[in-house]
């Protein structure tokens, strides 16, 4: 029998899965009063949301943030977290401005961390200030007063119970061995639960996740070690306040909610891994006959209640349901507002939340702190997608919540997932790898686009994606991506709207407008290597660039080297080649990427035009210092159908020491 301040535990819980169940002890529900140890809870998912696929199990690729091994028993001095989403709720249109100055009381020892402005927008503005139920124009305690439970939009409000909570925090029913309250809320006024739900345009998402970047800053400066407690959510007030019809209950937000909910869940696991408590609050009673709930109310709430494993009394009992995520506690707190019928009153507000007390001490037992869950408001990437495949690069498309320092990795595919260090640094199964940074206003759910390079060619791998500021996100990933084999000839893939590539891409030609520039799909750094291009018609480059070199050439030296027209260009002065490009059937090119020296001859032509000239000696080669370490193949195709090249990386006639560039 394990023993947790006063209470013993019954049920220990790994991954969501009962472990170990002990006998009951006196009358005491122990089943529902013990210590949950949890890793990763669930599954969760993020389904089709706006068009794009989300977060899923199989995408979420989480690594256990805390493991059985890593919780004590023994509590940890620290800041009490408190988050709380969902409807306001509150008696006064959503504030609690209209309660009598006797009702009105200042909790300064809590911060608030309150989005004031800037719904869905990229352009916010997030505050700090003392939680205080003072309305404006009031001083109380010292306390000006300003709109009392701040809402995220543009009204004042807040989820009702976080009015209890908190006081009862204030009168120390709860919380005694923390070292302060910090308190997240994002509510709206009545509005289905879609509003939640990542990356909606117009979503208190967004607005959530603002509040988490000036969290997250603040985080980074904190000295005291900081504690998720318990979750609130009262939400499903939108449709109640629908016309009274029997055709609201097959209205989409009460069909629908419970896999809505599981979305809104699984972004929060994605965010802030292992979750503390959630109390989902019952929406109060709505009939003729007052405390009896009317179809509709009843509806939602049944819903609400079907989530959940456990239920909360008025009074704080909690009672087994059987079934449901064992992580959520659906308050069952029966109240009714006479002439309301939404919104709680005040003293009403302090009964739900001194249940919530309760149930905390309950399950978290002493004073329902908990120091098993540091608060970590990591960044999210809500989803990855490939874009264009060479051979060795992806285009990456990433679905974010934030800017910061994308990591890229490649595994071969099937390989154990990386850990993020591998991912970032290197190390393990991990072939490739890049990072990127980002910076700048960025409206959440936007897209951040890189491309990772240096993969292995002609076979599989899963690409693995971190997104870091301040914290690293949850890894991301896309599976079982094919890289092609690196042609032989020119890379057959790039700009095919103005190129047009054949004989397995051996021969690329132009199209009309302008000078284009073929590339070779194979890009190299090191070694002494030799290709020839052919020219078909009017060629009028053949050399070396690098692989952004663009379609039109570029600039010489830092772009591309080689013969130019009747030019050998490099990162010296122009060596003239007493001829055009063209006018010769082949042009041999010689390099040494070490020495960055580079040779050409045009047919059976002298080297660089110069009889002293010779790669195999390593005497008259042009430097190329100027051009990137990584060198393609390049030739500049004259404009029109009937000017080409082919290119040959084998070729059989070699200076001595100098291999092939294939």
């Amino acid at each position: 029998m394990m023993y947790f301040g006063d209470q013993y535990v019954r049920r220990i819980y790994l991954g969501g899965t009962l472990l170990k169940e002990f006998p009951a002890q006196g009358n005491a529900p122990f089943g529902m009063q013990g210590l949950l140890m949890t890793t990763a809870l669930g599954s969760p998912t993020l389904s089709e949301v706006a068009g794009a696929v989300l977060i899923s199990p199989a995408g979420l690729s989480m690594t256990p943030l805390m493991s059985s091994t890593a919780l004590t028993l023994s509590s940890v001095a620290g800041i009490a977290y408190i988050e709380a989403e969902g409807q306001s709720n509150v008696v006064g249109f959503n504030s609690v401005d209209a309660l009598s100055i006797s009702q009105h009381k200042t909790f300064a020892d809590v911060q608030a961390y309150e989005v004031v402005s800037g719904l869905g927008t990229t352009s916010t503005v997030v505050s700090q200030a003392s939680y205080t139920i003072v309305p404006l124009g009031d001083t109380i305690d010292g306390v000006a007063g300003r709109q009392g439970e701040r809402n995220v939009g543009a009204s004042s409000g807040g989820v009702t119970p976080t009015y209890g909570l908190i006081k009862a925090a204030d009168d120390g029913s709860i919380w005694t061995n923390s070292t302060g309250r910090w308190l997240l809320k994002a509510a709206t006024s009545g509005t289905l639960i879609d509003e939640f739900l990542p990356i909606n345009a117009a979503g208190v998402w967004k607005n959530k996740v603002y509040g988490m970047r000036k969290l997250r800053a603040d985080l980074d400066v904190e000295t005291d070690p900081v504690f998720y407690q318990a979750k609130v959510w009262w939400q499903g007030e939108a449709n109640t306040n629908a016309p009274r019809a029997a055709a609201n209950l097959s209205h989409p937000d009460i069909t629908e909610y419970a896999g809505k909910f599981e979305q809104v869940y699984a972004f929060d696991v994605a965010q802030k891994g292992v979750q503390p408590p959630w109390f989902l609050c019952a929406l109060l009673s709505e009939s003729i006959t007052e405390g009896v709930d009317d179809i509709y109310t009843a509806a939602i709430n049944d819903e609400l209640r079907g989530l959940c494993r456990y239920t909360v009394a008025l009074n704080g009992a909690i009672t087994d349901n059987g079934s449901g995520n064992v992580n959520r506690y659906y308050v069952d707190h029966g109240l009714n507002n006479p002439g309301d019928k939404v919104h709680a009153r005040e003293d009403q507000q302090q009964q739900i939340g001194a249940a919530i007390a309760t149930a905390l001490q309950t399950i978290q037992g002493a004073d329902g702190y908990s120091s098993a869950l540091p608060l970590l408001p990591r960044p999210v990437v809500l989803g990855i997608t490939t874009g264009t495949i060479s051979a060795g690069s992806v285009a990456l498309t990433l679905t974010t919540t934030d800017v910061g320092t994308v990591y890229t990795a490649s595994v071969p595919a099937g390989s154990a997932t990386p850990t993020t260090d591998q991912i970032k640094n290197g190390g393990g199964a991990v072939t490739a790898r890049t990072s990127q940074v980002f910076s700048g206003l960025f409206a959440p759910g936007s897209t951040l686009g890189t491309t990772l390079t240096g993969i292995p060619t002609g076979g599989s791998v899963d690409i693995h994606a971190v997104l870091t500021d301040v914290l690293d996100s949850v890894p991301q990933s896309v599976t079982g991506i094919a890289i092609p084999a690196p042609s032989l000839g020119w890379d057959d893939t790039y700009q095919t709207a103005f190129l047009t590539y054949s004989d397995d891409a051996v021969q690329a030609n132009n199209t009309p407008g302008g000078n284009r520039y073929p590339r070779s799909a194979i890009s190299r750094s090191t070694g002494k290597r030799c290709f020839d291009i052919d020219a078909i018609g009017n060629l009028v480059f053949a050399g070396l660039g690098h692989p952004g070199t663009a379609i039109a050439g570029g600039s010489s030296d830092a772009s591309k080297v080689g013969w130019l027209t009747s030019n050998l260009v490099s990162s010296q002065a122009n060596v003239p080649m007493g001829a055009n490009a063209s006018t010769n059937a082949t042009i041999r090119i010689a390099v040494d990427l070490d020495a960055r020296l580079l040779w050409v001859a045009g047919d059976a032509g002298l080297w660089n035009n110069n009889a002293s000239a010779n790669p195999a000696t390593s005497v008259g080669g042009v430097t190329i210092s100027g051009l990137p370490t990584d060198a393609v193949p390049l030739a500049g195709l004259g404009a029109g159908t009937a000017n080409g090249a082919t290119l040959d990386l084998s070729p059989a006639t070699r200076p001595a020491g100098f291999g092939t560039w294939a």
